[in-house]
């Protein structure tokens, strides 16, 4: 049994008849996380993937236990696939779940903002896999109504669903959340209509669908984009608008977030280059909620960034990329949320004030902070020399983020030498091809973990690739102490601390 399916692989990836597989059939089932069987699986037929084929695992009306979860889980399965025609049960199930969610105050806030998210969430995948399907966007609009009228209903409790803590990026996640940010922010600024309040939940919900073709390595990058990846990158907002503009009663609160939320004041963004009075109130909302999620979301090289040092990273744009007012009420209303419950967000942290905009942003291949090894904080990228402190530490790698593609793929692990150290830069000696802004994982000895920036990379010798590197992060082993002197004679150290 195929247990791992990927939902994300497109619309091919079930599809109807057990005769045919994979990209074979035509799409007509949809992926559901095992937990949202808790709302829905009684009411809808199940199946599993055998071999890339759809076998119905239990039909709707049969029980359907906690065991019966469980047993999911200890197998595997992350996914169970349900018949397109059902959409509309599966629709009125997370609905009815989320509205008796948002009114039960014997909930924790956590508890109900997953629940709630969960729910979002699968409307929205669903409506970027099969955006064609008939009725398919009614999921997204109910939620959309839902969201409005729960912040008029009650702001406080509201304000739970903007996730804050650790998640990791993923597009459907970061839709709920632009979309839960953009109606907290359009009420705070003083719109209190619940249609136009609705029209901004709608427009968050779906100002990324024109992602939804794009590979998510890509998307998950950051930094400079090649020319490639970045035509592909900048397209989305205008496919996004092919696929929502033309639907009956989309006014232009939408159609504003949608095709403006990567314009800036300036006129350096895209798709058109809009500035100033060209760009309206939805469309500088929309780019201030959806930078301060991208920047503030774990990646899979990174940690979360701190509400804090998020706010003083966008901060260095306000006014120029980011209306004022807009910034300046989303950044005291992002302060008052974490004072009354600190407990919601991620820690600052040391590393993350080595954190620039050109390592969490993604720019152009002749463009963006990153021009001229100057990082937007000031800091220079250093050239070693002779006076730099100079070390023989032996360490393994391992890529986690690659900026480039069609370089070789190296194995899994490989050794690393450490040959320099200045403050928080390392120059390091690796036996492959690396590219300006790829992530290594190094492993030090004693168990020292630490997370390096790539910035600078070149061939040197014998097939050997020097880089300069940045130190992100710094994980001590288990012993808690860092190597003995003559082992290293320079030890990993916090980004910062004096060399």
């Amino acid at each position: 049994m195929s247990t791992r399916s990927d939902p994300s692989s497109g619309p091919g990836a079930v599809r109807d008849g057990a005769e045919a597989t994979g990209p074979a059939v035509l799409s007509s089932f949809f992926p559901l996380p095992v937990e949202s069987l808790e709302a829905a699986g009684l009411e809808l037929d199940l199946y599993l993937l055998n071999r890339s084929v759809p076998t119905l695992y239990r039909s709707a009306g049969s029980s359907h236990t906690v065991r019966d979860l469980t047993n999911l889980r200890d197998q595997g399965v992350e996914f169970v696939y349900v018949p397109l025609v059902q959409h509309e049960r599966l629709r009125r199930a997370l609905m009815e779940r989320s509205n008796d969610a948002f009114a039960d105050d014997a909930l924790s806030h956590l508890e109900r903002a997953r629940i709630i998210r969960q729910a979002c969430q699968q409307m929205v995948e669903d409506f970027m896999r099969f955006p064609d399907t008939p009725g398919i966007d009614e999921g997204v609009t109910s939620f959309a109504t839902m969201l409005a009228s729960w912040q008029l209903a009650d702001e406080d409790k509201f304000a739970y669903l903007l996730e804050m803590g650790e998640h990791h990026f993923a597009t459907a996640a970061h839709c709920v959340n632009v979309s839960v940010g953009c109606v907290m922010l359009a009420a705070h600024m003083g719109i209190d209509d619940q249609d136009v309040l609705m029209a901004y939940a709608f427009g968050g919900l779906v100002h990324d669908i024109g992602k939804r073709s794009i590979p998510a390595n890509l998307l998950n990058k950051e930094g400079r984009l090649s020319e490639e990846e970045w035509q592909t990158i900048r397209a989305h907002p205008e496919l996004g608008l092919e696929l929502i503009g033309p639907r009956p009663g989309v006014g232009p609160v939408v159609t504003e977030i949608i095709g403006g939320h990567h314009e800036r004041l300036d006129g350096s963004g895209y798709p058109r280059g809009l500035a100033g009075d060209d760009l309206g109130r939805p469309a500088r909302i929309g780019a201030v909620v959806d930078v301060y999620d991208s920047i503030s979301t774990a990646r899979a090289h990174r940690p979360a960034i701190s509400p804090p040092r998020t706010l003083d990273l966008m901060s260095q744009g306000r006014g120029s990329l980011y209306d004022e007012e807009v910034f300046d009420a989303w950044r005291g209303m992002v302060r008052l949320l974490v004072k009354r419950d600190a407990g919601r967000a991620p820690a600052r942290t040391r590393f993350e004030e080595q954190i620039s905009l050109s390592m969490v942003l993604q720019y152009p291949p002749d463009g963006g902070p990153g021009d001229d090894d100057v990082e937007a904080s000031g800091r220079e990228i250093p050239e070693f020399d002779e006076n730099d402190r100079r070390v023989r530490v032996q360490a393994q790698g391992r890529f986690i983020a690659r900026s480039s593609g069609g370089l070789e793929t190296p194995p899994e692990r490989f050794d690393v030498e450490i040959t320099a150290i200045r403050d928080s830069f390392l120059q390091l000696s690796i036996p492959f091809q690396a590219g300006q802004d790829d992530v290594l994982s190094l492993t030090l000895p004693r168990g020292i973990e630490s997370r390096v920036h790539v910035h600078r990379a070149h061939i040197a010798s014998q097939g050997r690739w020097r880089l300069v590197g940045e130190v992100l992060s710094v994980d001590r082993g288990p012993e808690g102490a860092a190597p003995d002197q003559h082992a290293t004679s320079g030890r990993s150290r916090e980004p910062g601390e004096a060399a």
